[in-house]
């Protein structure tokens, strides 16, 4: 009887600890690959090239509602395509002045950092390169809101070569 009460001891106490323990590791566990899609606004700051600076605020207002899809293929990499069409107000008139196609790869770093490397493809005829620097802020179960600085590296189209420099803030799901 002795054993019997001490064999049940064990087994209750090793369901006890697998109920407890098994399903948080459970639920730290992600599978891969994972798709997320997203949608934010990107607001210009500065442009800088041979001709100087211009702030977005200058001459006109223009303001980018990048969309995208994130493939991560493990924890330490992805691949994100993004689409960014731009408006411009000047003159009291508007117009969509800009697409970006940003194929890119991320790279996740510890405590929601990600870093992207993207290439830059613009429908006014200038192409480059855009390095991004992205921070979760706030994760939910369904979404998670998220940070981004952005700088972009342009040439092309008899432009001279700029370097901007852009916030974005967006809702990823």
């Amino acid at each position: 009887m002795c054993r019997f009460i001490k064999n049940y001891c064990i087994l209750v106490t090793l369901i006890f600890v697998s109920c407890e323990v098994l399903p948080r590791q459970l639920h730290l566990v992600q599978l891969f690959p994972k798709l997320r899609g997203y949608i934010s606004v990107l607001q210009p700051i500065l442009t800088v090239d041979k001709n100087g600076n211009s702030f977005n605020f200058d001459k006109s207002y223009s303001v980018s509602f990048p969309i995208g899809l994130n493939l991560y293929k493990s924890d330490k990499i992805g691949f994100s395509f993004e689409l960014a069409p731009a408006i411009k107000f000047e003159n009291n008139a508007s117009e969509v002045s800009n697409l970006v196609f940003h194929p890119g790869v991320i790279f996740p770093l510890k405590h929601g950092f990600s870093y992207l490397t993207r290439l830059a493809f613009e429908t006014i005829g200038q192409y480059g390169l855009t390095p991004v620097l992205s921070k979760t802020i706030v994760t939910r179960k369904t979404l998670s809101y998220f940070m981004r600085v952005v700088a972009p590296v342009r040439i092309g189209n008899e432009k001279p070569t700029s370097i901007g420099l852009a916030l974005q803030f967006g809702v990823a799901f």
